[in-house]
């Protein structure tokens, strides 16, 4: 036997139990006969030098006989100088041995059929065969249970060969759900690359084919997942035309459609005048963050949780914000009705956003008609009447922009100012007539003609029955007195609209 031969093989030898070890047949206590004529054997195929295909499966043939020994009694081994040992069988009645292997790698074999028979008698033929390798073939891209983003899809397979060049080789790449997809020949270094739009969404298994001019094959495979990737939306930035008081907001006009209809939701990035911002990752960018002149950008990327589809952009230029002023307009000082005789003075004052330095122009106007005075007071002494509108128009302005505000009040009724009063006589004694007499005539802002009310009391309680001589109630007979009392007289100017401030006189009535 070769002594590369079988080391340890078991077969049932005519219903007995035999080991072959190292060649020799060991029949233990089977009894078997024993005879000195060893078998003859032959390899039948393949053919001396034949060409055969690494990987592939090869039948190998051979026949035997021994005059002694049934055929089907036989053993016979195959084995290759590269590999060793390929398998062990009986022969068929007829001597016919038959194996099938897919185990010769490529390179030069010897084939060797080794046929024994029960008395350990030994018989060897052998062939000389060329296996050809297949090509090696490897997909380097996508990777094996990637999820691949729907569209223009790129494969990069790495091939090679032995006896081949590498861009002689035959290639195809196939889709399990697609079919064929490429049959583009690979580099001169191995590399095999092509993309495609045609696959659909969901998992896919992708094989690249390789055949070299003997008819050899290669082959690997891949699986991964096509994912469909929403579609953009449509977005706008609110408002349209923003100023620095104004927080951005990238709103979704049209929504992103999923093809699959996963629920699609969106990323935002800002950017200021072509710079990433990091002031928001949100659909809000707060207004504290613009300036006047810049340029705002809002990419809006929409995502199945899984890929991200098409973004969409909008843009807006943060415009100059108008000043804003506050207005309070006080007649003489505090919050009075405005008068005859006011002094009104305005209070104004003005903010800007930007920073932008403000003036303040003031228009006084009465019954509409302009009035020469320009600044923040105006005199009604000098320019308005009871009754008059009296308004005030204050515009503030930036340089760029304006803002205005306006005060109005009508002139309301002004009140008689106090005169002097006196009760006469100054020391009265009992059964003297008391007489309420005005030392000093009341006067009246508006020029309103005047009356007087007049109200006595004695000694804080109040008297009804005063007569009448110039005034109302100006007068208490003597018969009404009593020594010891204190008498007072309180008179009070009416311009018919209203009363004006109470002027007192108090006299003792003496013993």
């Amino acid at each position: 036997m070769r002594a590369n031969g079988l080391a340890l093989a078991a077969l049932v030898w005519s219903g007995c139990y035999i080991e072959i070890r190292n060649g020799k047949v060991d029949t233990g206590d089977s009894g078997l006969p024993q005879d000195g004529v060893a078998p003859s054997c032959a390899i039948t195929a393949p053919d001396e030098g034949a060409l055969l295909l690494a990987g592939q499966p090869v039948l190998l043939e051979g026949s035997a006989e021994d005059g002694a020994t049934p055929a089907e009694s036989l053993v016979a081994v195959w084995s290759s100088s590269l590999v060793g040992e390929l398998g062990v069988v009986n022969p068929d009645e007829s001597g016919i041995i038959a194996f099938e292997t897919s185990a010769l790698q490529a390179g030069t074999h010897v084939l060797a059929l080794e046929v024994l028979d029960a008395s350990g008698n030994a018989c060897v033929a052998e062939r000389t065969v060329v296996v050809e390798g297949a090509p090696a073939v490897t997909i380097v891209a996508p990777v094996a249970g990637a999820v691949v983003d729907a569209g223009d899809i790129a494969f990069v397979g790495q091939v090679g060969d032995v006896e081949d060049a590498a861009d002689a080789l035959r290639l195809v790449w196939t889709d399990d759900v697609v079919g064929e997809l490429n049959t583009a020949a690979a580099s001169v270094d191995g590399a095999a690359a092509f993309s495609t739009a045609a696959l659909s969404y969901g998992p896919h298994t992708v094989t690249l084919t390789a055949t070299d001019s003997s008819g050899a094959v290669g082959q690997a495979s891949v699986s991964f997942t096509v994912n469909g990737l929403p579609t953009a939306p449509t977005v706008a930035i609110r408002p349209e035309d923003p100023t620095t008081v104004d927080a951005l907001t990238a709103e979704i006009v049209a929504p992103g459609v999923d093809p699959e209809g996963a629920l699609v939701t969106y990323l935002y990035a800002w950017s200021v005048d072509g710079a990433p911002s990091a002031a928001s990752t949100t659909e809000v960018l707060p207004a504290d963050a613009t300036t006047r002149g810049e340029v705002w950008t809002v990419t809006v990327t929409p995502t199945d949780g899984i890929s991200l589809g098409a973004p969409a952009v909008a843009e807006v230029t943060i415009g100059n914000s108008p000043p804003a002023i506050a207005l309070a307009v006080a007649p003489d000082g505090v919050a009075l009705p405005v008068v005859t005789d006011s002094l009104l003075t305005a209070t104004a004052t003005p903010t800007d956003a930007d920073g932008d330095l403000v003036t303040l122009t003031y228009e006084w106007t009465v019954d509409g008609v302009l009035v020469a005075e320009s600044g923040p007071t105006l005199n009604g002494s000098d320019w308005f009447d009871k009754g008059q509108l009296v308004s005030l128009r204050v515009t503030a302005s930036d340089g760029l922009a304006q803002t205005e505000a306006v005060w109005a009040a009508t002139v309301a009724n002004a009140p008689p100012r106090a005169g002097l009063v006196a009760v006469s006589p100054v020391q009265p004694v009992d059964a003297d007539d008391l007489f309420c007499q005005i030392t000093l005539e009341a006067t009246d802002p508006d020029g309103d003609a005047l009356s007087y009310e007049m109200d006595w009391d004695v000694n804080g309680i109040v008297f009804s029955l005063a007569e009448t001589v110039i005034w109302p109630g100006d007068q208490v007979q003597g018969l009404w007195t009593t020594p010891g009392e204190l008498w007072t007289c309180a008179v009070k100017p009416f311009d018919g609209e209203a009363f004006g401030p109470v002027r007192t006189s108090t006299v003792f009535v003496a013993p």
